[in-house]
């Protein structure tokens, strides 16, 4: 079995969340395709719980636009 790192996958898994934004040096959280359909394990609102949860700690903005909002990044 490979060994897990913070992006093994592509995607990023929620416990490495944080420090993930940390190390690019991002200055917001913007979530993107959650919510769609139920194809995991995790609760369906997991992934938001996550993103609330790491913005909050990192004290860093929070974007969440629903389906066909625009999301302004300025």
């Amino acid at each position: 079995m490979a060994k897990e790192s913070i992006s093994n996958i592509g995607v990023t898994l929620p416990k490495y969340l944080g420090k993930e934004m940390t190390e690019l040096g991002a200055k917001r959280y913007l979530t993107v395709h959650h919510s769609k359909f139920c194809l995991s394990k995790h609760t369906y609102f997991e992934p938001l719980e996550n993103a609330k949860r790491a913005a909050k700690e990192s004290g860093k903005p929070l974007l969440m636009p629903q389906m066909g909002e625009v999301a302004y990044l300025d």
